[in-house]
């Protein structure tokens, strides 16, 4: 193998790595966050599960908006 074709490109990578652990982060964080705002706000186990159909609706709901302006 040349070293010439075995190149990094670490400029591309450290922000992809960055962008991907913090957005599972806060995915990890959405089950450990339910039992939280159920106890503090009193709600049922079907409203607190809002929480994460929120979260989830929100990435279906921006890609659509990102389908429709890049047409």
């Amino acid at each position: 193998m040349n070293s010439e074709n075995s190149k990094t490109n670490w400029g591309q990578f450290i922000p992809l790595v960055t962008v991907f652990f913090f957005w599972g982060f806060v995915a990890a964080s959405n089950d450990i966050l339910i039992p939280v705002f159920k106890k503090a706000f009193d709600l049922t186990q079907s409203q607190s599960q809002f929480v994460s159909i929120a979260f989830y609706i929100s990435y279906t709901v921006g890609s659509l908006i990102y389908i429709g302006v890049s047409l």
